[in-house]
């Protein structure tokens, strides 16, 4: 930790300390309701779709503010999520997966298939395939959904905006009555 400036003639070392704890308060806070956030986007994506949590994780990241940068991102990205983590089921007309909780959905012509040793698809993992044509070959693998279009949906962002109501303010002040109550001891 870098030690404030003291100028012994003025009160430059009060206000210069004061900065320094509002400034690591602010990072503070803000690191916490990122990670927070995180938990509950997880959560309402969760309550409407039926996909693991680990899907969602791989997928979520937080940027964390410091003391130079004073704002958290949340990114979202990686591949698009495979038909296999709804557990699709083989039916008549194709595969049947459940990417709205309630609400299976029946993908036309697509099949579950163990991809063999060697593939240029990988080793021996269970995919859902669907034909490109009327031929035999080629296939190609389904992804049902972006994890974009998941997490940017009216409910995430209505209960962002709400818990930043209730929340921001009161966890701002408690850091920073944190900080100021170290730099008294």
């Amino acid at each position: 930790m870098a030690s404030p400036k003291i100028d012994l003639f003025s009160g430059k070392f009060a206000i210069k300390s004061m900065e320094d704890v509002m400034r690591r308060a602010a990072v503070s806070a803000l690191n916490k309701f990122g990670a927070s956030l995180l938990v509950l986007i997880r959560r309402k994506t969760i309550e409407k779709y039926n996909i693991p949590n680990r899907s969602i994780d791989r997928r979520l990241s937080l940027e964390k503010a410091t003391q130079n940068k004073l704002s958290i991102v949340i990114k979202v990205g990686g591949i698009p999520v495979k038909a296999m983590e709804f557990n699709p089921t083989q039916v008549a007309e194709g595969v049947q997966v459940e990417i709205v909780r309630g609400k299976p959905v029946v993908v036309k012509g697509a099949f579950i298939a163990t991809r063999k040793v060697g593939s240029l698809l990988g080793i021996g993992k269970d995919e859902v395939f669907l034909r490109k044509t009327k031929a035999r070959l080629p296939l190609r693998r389904t992804y049902d959904i972006q994890i974009q279009d998941l997490i940017s949906t009216d409910e995430v962002r209505i209960a962002i905006k709400q818990k930043y109501d209730d929340e921001f303010a009161d966890l701002l002040v408690h850091e920073r009555d944190f900080f100021l109550s170290k730099m008294v001891t």
